[in-house]
């Protein structure tokens, strides 16, 4: 027998083997699972969690293909070791015997990463009073928007609501970016390639900018407001959006909703409106002041429809009686010429 087909043997032998450790053990752990061992099915769970909160935190990284490479190179060593491949078992294996050494190395900047995560939200500033994040939100809007409207800056900034508006967020360029008021300000800079279009806020984030929004050419604003306005206001036609608007020439801040339009808003206004635009509740003090409040007259809305004429009424014809008169002739008896006798 030469020695390839005694290394095939070995070969077939080792994976019978392994074949049948296998076997034998979806065997013990069917009887396991089967006699519901509560213990076993905990284990089995925990590590099935951990597996899939690994592959979550792996995902869509650079190491992920990393660690697909080492896998890699551990089944190959699993491989030569059976095949009886000694060099190339034994190249393998000094990647297997310092593994660890080797996935602490790649994977340092993720795990330092998650243990200051884990560290931060044990540490004694997790029980901390944090700031609000929606006064914040509304803080950095409402600060970039009255810088703006200071240094006389066009803006035009929408929030998506219940309608969809990932069509006109297609039109511009994807930013995906927190709130600040320094981002906006760059934004809407005269001298930056993004200024030119609308921002588009969705689940409190600057998703979109440089949108562009068309409208119906029937709805046409008056001659006093300028593009932006119009933009905006075609948006309130077609969506729940709110569209806040910065004027370019007097500096301005106005909003549109539902085919109105509010122009030349007060600070405090403008606040209101952001709370409401970004779905977030005020205080409870704030909330009475607003309701003690008069609403908001639209300095212009969709002009309401003319009332139909009504439809005109035809007389019912009348009814006719035709009334013959009869006419009772009368015998008159006419005089005898005959002599009287």
């Amino acid at each position: 027998m030469n020695t390839y087909t005694h290394n095939s043997i070995s070969f077939y032998a080792a994976f019978r083997l392994r074949i049948y450790n296998m076997t034998e053990f979806m065997q013990l752990l069917s009887a396991r699972v089967s006699a519901l061992d509560a213990p076993l099915i905990a284990q089995l769970a925990v590590i099935v969690i951990a597996l899939f909160l690994f592959y979550r935190f792996l995902h869509r990284r650079r190491a992920f293909s990393i660690l697909l490479g080492v896998l890699g190179v551990y089944l190959l060593h699993i491989f030569t070791g059976y095949a009886k491949l000694d060099i190339i078992h034994s190249f393998t294996g000094l990647f297997v015997e310092h593994g660890v050494l080797i996935l602490v190395l790649i994977f340092s900047p993720e795990l330092r990463a998650t243990l200051e995560r884990i560290g931060a939200s044990f540490s004694l500033q997790g029980f901390r009073k944090r700031p609000k994040s929606p006064s914040t939100l509304v803080s950095a809007l409402k600060k970039a928007l009255l810088d703006m409207s200071d240094t006389g800056t066009g803006a035009i900034i929408f929030f998506e609501k219940k309608v969809n508006l990932e069509d006109v967020a297609n039109s511009g360029h994807r930013v995906d970016a927190l709130i600040t008021s320094e981002i906006l300000l760059t934004i809407f800079f005269s001298g930056t390639p993004l200024h030119d279009g609308a921002v588009m806020i969705r689940n409190g984030k600057i998703y979109a900018a440089s949108c562009f929004i068309r409208g119906d050419a029937s709805s046409k604003l008056p001659s006093q407001y300028g593009s932006r306005h119009q933009a905006a206001f075609n948006l309130s036609l077609s969506s729940d959006a709110i569209t806040i608007v910065v004027s370019e020439e007097d500096g301005s801040i106005s909003y549109t909703e539902r085919g109105e339009i509010f122009h030349d808003i007060s600070p405090e206004t403008l606040e209101r409106v952001l709370y409401r635009a970004l779905g977030l509740k005020r205080s409870r003090r704030a909330q009475k002041e607003d309701a003690a409040l008069p609403p908001l007259t639209p300095d212009y809305a969709i002009p309401a429809p003319a009332p139909a004429p009504a439809p005109a009424v035809e007389e019912a014809p009348r009814a006719t009686v035709n009334v013959q008169h009869k006419t009772d002739a009368v015998a008159i008896p006419a005089d005898d010429d005959g002599d009287d006798e």
